[in-house]
């Protein structure tokens, strides 16, 4: 009779990325949600079994609210089998952002020390199907996804809430990395502080003409105001 039975290498080549869950977070007493949110966790995880996706990532693959996050965040973090390190940023202005949380996942149990063994032959064939798989991986931990995730940061921010889809488009392509995200942040900030709603660019605008990087933030809701301030700037710079 013919063996139709498929090598187990062929078969796992064709199933593409996916996570390990350990027996003993199977066997823990926490909601089916739980383990779930461990096997994403760790999809998302690098070598050191950190990641860190935004709540509203996590929420949207789960098919679920970020308050449930937050509840399976906290039975997960009850049997030890995750850290989490909720982050802040201060802005010049002295003005505390949250980040996205920093979570790190347990692979073995409190108490038990993980194992270490030498690489097998097995390890070694298939070393190079779990690099590709990694860098995969890394991919969505690169910083330039960490700052498409703060646009929502942003949108709360700036405030003038219109061309929400046109706004996120320019925010993919004007802002590649966490460091840009925040000072677009801190500059939403001040203009939001300093300019009625009704006088503040579209964000789309806003952010394809990078004014966050402006020396100064104009009000124009008031000709005379905005004529004194650019004659200071002049009488200061001498222009």
């Amino acid at each position: 009779m013919a063996n139709n039975t498929q090598p187990t290498a062929n078969l796992r080549a064709d199933i593409g990325p996916f996570s390990i869950i350990p027996e003993w977070v199977l066997d823990a007493e926490v909601s089916h949600g739980a383990v779930r949110l461990y096997a994403l966790l760790a999809r998302y995880a690098n070598n050191d079994n950190a990641a860190w996706p935004s709540r509203a990532t996590l929420a949207r693959r789960l098919h679920s609210s970020k308050d449930t996050v937050d509840r399976l965040t906290k039975e997960l973090e009850c049997i030890h089998a995750l850290m989490v390190e909720r982050r802040t940023v201060k802005t010049n202005d002295g003005h505390k952002l949250n980040k996205t949380n920093l979570y790190t996942i347990r692979m073995v149990p409190p108490g038990v020390a993980a194992q270490t063994r030498p690489p097998s032959r097995m390890d070694a064939e298939r070393g190079s199907r779990d690099h590709a798989a990694q860098n995969e991986n890394h991919l969505e931990l690169e910083p330039k996804n960490t700052a498409s995730e703060m646009f929502d940061l942003f949108w709360e921010v700036y405030g003038k809430k219109v061309g929400k889809k046109a706004a996120a488009t320019q925010w993919g392509r004007h802002i590649s990395d966490e460091a840009t995200a925040m000072a677009a942040i801190e500059g939403a900030q001040r203009q939001a502080e300093h300019t009625e709603k009704k006088y503040r660019k579209d964000p789309e605008r806003w952010i394809r003409d990078h004014r966050w990087a402006d020396d100064e933030l104009i009000d124009p809701s008031g000709s005379a105001g905005t004529i004194a301030r650019l004659q200071a700037r002049v009488h200061r710079e001498g222009l």
